[in-house]
């Protein structure tokens, strides 16, 4: 389910884009703080660039994850953080537990 609203953030876009390619959803990548929304062509690209980090991490197409985002609305996304952390969050991942929250630094 997406918002109606006219306005949609940059997560939403990407996840329309990608569920509109018809390939099987293997992953999503979640931040909290914020949105990416209100952020423009920069959130787009920056939601982009987050599934293309996950997608090659795990060996997928780009429109297999989905981007999704809660917080500030109209702050940057902060790519390099997420970036940073993707390595140690695939790692920790396990069919017997599932994801869990990487500890914070």
């Amino acid at each position: 389910m997406f918002t109606r609203n006219r306005f949609a953030a940059a997560p939403i876009i990407v996840c329309r884009e990608h569920l509109a390619d018809k390939d099987p959803i293997r992953a999503i990548v979640v931040n909290t703080g914020v949105a990416n929304a209100g952020t423009g062509a920069e959130g787009i690209a920056n939601a982009r660039a987050t599934c293309e980090a996950v997608a090659s991490l795990l060996d997928l197409e780009n429109s297999q994850v989905l981007p999704l985002s809660t917080g500030v609305i109209m702050e940057a996304l902060p790519v390099d953080r997420i970036m940073d952390g993707l390595p140690a969050c695939i790692a920790d991942l396990s069919p017997a537990t599932g994801p869990r929250r990487p500890k914070r630094s």
